[in-house]
């Protein structure tokens, strides 16, 4: 947290854009979200929230898809942003239209 909230103070000290990425396919989606908003705290995002997924960790092209839609989803509910999806060409082929149609 702590080295979260000072990279946060020095970008926005020199007037950078700020944003914030976090995911992991294998854990649950909704508790993720709840710790990663709480870690945000008075952290203000100038760019949306990002679902970072680049690898299946493991998982089946259906739960990578399941979790993607539903972090997308949840993050858009709980924060009223849309969210962006960032993830490899190579990795792209993934998700189905469902997913896609957030911004990469």
């Amino acid at each position: 947290m702590y080295l979260t909230y000072k990279n946060y103070l020095v970008a926005k000290g020199v007037g950078l854009c700020v944003g914030f990425c976090y995911s992991h396919c294998t854990n649950n989606y909704k508790k993720e979200m709840d710790f990663f908003l709480s870690i945000l705290g008075e952290m203000k995002a100038d760019l949306p929230h990002c679902l970072d997924l680049e690898g299946n960790k493991g998982q089946s092209k259906a739960k990578v898809n399941a979790f993607a839609f539903a972090w997308l989803g949840y993050i858009q509910k709980k924060t009223a942003i849309t969210p962006i999806l960032c993830t490899g060409y190579s990795f792209f082929s993934n998700f189905t239209s469902a997913v896609a149609k957030y911004l990469l």
